[in-house]
């Protein structure tokens, strides 16, 4: 019997483009949801600035992604087939977009800061190790070589 894929969907509440390199901007805000698992948590990610890489969040899409970590000591997704013109793109903790150059940050909880005009996120590193945690459960002795599959829209 066959595994279901662990599956991902996020879908953005809060998108503005940009036509040049605009730090005033907001960012990016949407909802991610494990639906097999009734999991929910909230990401940031850099502007739209079509799709250029470190300054753009990734164009709506699939993808895949797998288990990776930042310098060996923080676990966080890696997306491995990324957009045409993008590579290192990954799903981590971070605070705001300013912590991002075009990954995914997750967290649990999302403000906007009206003194910042940013959307920040709250306990981002328990997020992203609950989602890992999640990951490595649903895929068993098998995590560390399974894929797991983003939907944006």
């Amino acid at each position: 019997m066959s595994r279901r894929r662990f599956e991902l969907s996020l879908k953005r509440f809060h998108s503005v483009g940009i036509s040049s390199q605009d730090e005033s901007s907001t960012g990016t805000a949407g909802l991610l949801e494990a639906t097999q698992y009734g999991q929910r948590r909230f990401t940031v990610e850099r502007p739209w600035f079509n799709n250029v890489p470190n300054l753009s969040c990734i164009p709506e899409g699939e993808y895949l992604f797998k288990l990776d970590s930042f310098k060996g000591k923080y676990e966080n997704f890696r997306i491995i087939d990324p957009p045409r013109g993008r590579s290192d793109i990954e799903m981590h903790a971070g605070v705001h977009y300013r912590h991002s150059m075009g990954c995914i940050l997750t967290g649990q909880s999302i403000h906007f800061d009206n003194t910042t005009g940013l959307f920040k996120l709250y306990e981002s590193r328990r997020s992203i190790r609950d989602l890992v945690q999640l990951f490595k459960t649903h895929n068993g002795v098998h995590h560390q070589s399974a894929r797991g599959r983003l939907v944006i829209r």
